[in-house]
């Protein structure tokens, strides 16, 4: 989704083997998938401690995997991506001075769209840096998020291995010929 020209593909479509990526966070341009990775901008773990430790897995599974809104998930180095890790906007902020404001915007974007919280740390280094760096930077709407489910009180015993009758485990998939 993220390659600049069409990626290429090895002859048996199990792994990308070049394109080219542009990482905003520190502004490199490479054609080697191995030198990127994906970066989860609210990262999982501090979504966890901002509220999704209360959400179904299912709705866990939608944030991590959010290809609606191109926000979420962003193209970036490895050493970059090393280097922020979980941290929020309070401990770090991308390396490249003109992809701090739309990161930022990003950032508060997600966190209202997923309805995650933030602690006083991260909001006032957030409200700082917008009120100094950024005074004009808007925020544009995002697509509405699946709606929460609660768990289902009744699971279906049919997806259970009979074989397991005081435990549900589904039971294993086909073998298929790879």
């Amino acid at each position: 989704r993220d390659s600049l020209a069409p990626a290429q593909v090895d002859p048996v479509g199990c792994a990308v083997i070049a394109g080219d990526w542009y990482s905003t966070y520190d502004n490199i341009t490479t054609s080697d998938p191995t030198d990127t990775t994906i970066d989860h901008v609210v990262a999982l773990a501090e979504a966890w401690d901002s509220g999704a430790h209360s959400w179904t897995n299912e709705r866990r599974v939608d944030f991590a995997n959010d290809l609606a809104d191109t926000r979420s998930l962003r193209v970036a180095t490895v050493s970059v991506n090393s280097s922020k890790g979980a941290a929020d906007p309070s401990n770090w902020i991308p390396p490249h001075p003109p992809a701090v404001c739309g990161y930022l915007a990003d950032w508060v974007s997600i966190k209202a769209r997923w309805s995650l919280t933030m602690d006083q740390s991260e909001h006032g280094r957030i409200r700082n840096l917008l009120t100094d760096q950024c005074p004009n930077q808007t925020i544009a709407a995002w697509p509405t998020t699946p709606a929460p489910q609660p768990p289902d009180p009744n699971p279906q015993p049919s997806v259970c291995d009979p074989s397991y009758p005081t435990v549900c485990i589904p039971p294993p998939p086909p073998d298929l010929d790879c």
